[in-house]
């Protein structure tokens, strides 16, 4: 496995630590120490997109358009 390199760390409102690291051809976002999302996996936009739409699940009157969730798999 490729070894983890960190591109970019900062310190976001309520202090949390937020990195951009890359592991051979993949960019992942870390935020406190946790992987989030990645170029190589798109996991983590899917459970933000079915969090985001569980309170409109059995809603049929509406129409909802996702974009810019992640890195670019949604």
């Amino acid at each position: 496995m490729a070894e983890l390199e960190t591109i970019e760390h900062r310190v976001e409102a309520g202090n949390s630590i937020v990195e951009l690291k890359r592991r051979g051809e993949a960019y992942e976002v870390w935020v406190d120490g946790k992987r989030r999302l990645a170029t190589d996996s798109h996991g983590g936009e899917d459970s933000f997109v079915d969090l985001a739409l569980a309170p409109l699940r059995d809603r049929d009157d509406i129409t909802v358009v996702l974009g810019g969730l992640g890195m670019g798999f949604t």
